[in-house]
């Protein structure tokens, strides 16, 4: 027999989003231009207010807060701060580690996802020595995946 759900927090104009982060669900409440945090027991706290409507949430590696701002097309910290995409770092998903890419492709450059994909391989695995368990970790993909990109992109330990 299902269960029924529980309400954890009501009143909300429209909740997006939603990140689990330090004991707390954070989401968007895009029409209502702000970012809420909520515990389980339903203690809401707006950590946020913004100009506009807001979407996704993220957090840099010192912990501050990201949030897309949607009809600017920027990326905000939760202080108003604009964050401009130059001054992101690129990363892939992670489990143990930050994999970031050798350098951001600039606004007159073709972007290769091959090339990315290339690059993003051989740092996580120099960075596992060549543990291809690990870098797959790293990367957030099974280990055979990385055996069939390894071979796709013809890498060996001298490349």
């Amino acid at each position: 027999m299902a269960s029924e759900p529980t309400l954890v927090l009501d009143a909300i104009a429209f909740g997006e989003g939603p990140r689990w982060r330090d004991g707390r669900l954070y989401f968007s409440d895009m029409h209502a231009h702000r970012v809420i945090a909520t515990t389980l027991a339903g203690e809401r706290e707006v950590v946020g207010v913004f100009g506009g409507p807001v979407s996704g949430l993220g957090w840099l590696p010192d912990g501050r807060m990201l949030v897309v701002s949607m009809e600017d097309r920027r990326v905000l910290l939760a202080t108003d701060q604009v964050i401009e995409p130059s001054q992101l770092p690129f990363c892939a998903v992670l489990g143990a580690g930050a994999v970031k890419a050798t350098r951001l492709i600039s606004s007159d450059e073709s972007l290769s996802l091959e090339q990315s994909e290339r690059e993003l391989l051989v740092q996580a695995l120099a960075k596992s020595h060549w543990n291809v368990t690990h870098a797959a970790r790293l990367l957030g993909i099974s280990r055979d995946t990385l055996r069939y990109r390894i071979d796709k992109h013809g890498l060996t330990r001298a490349s």
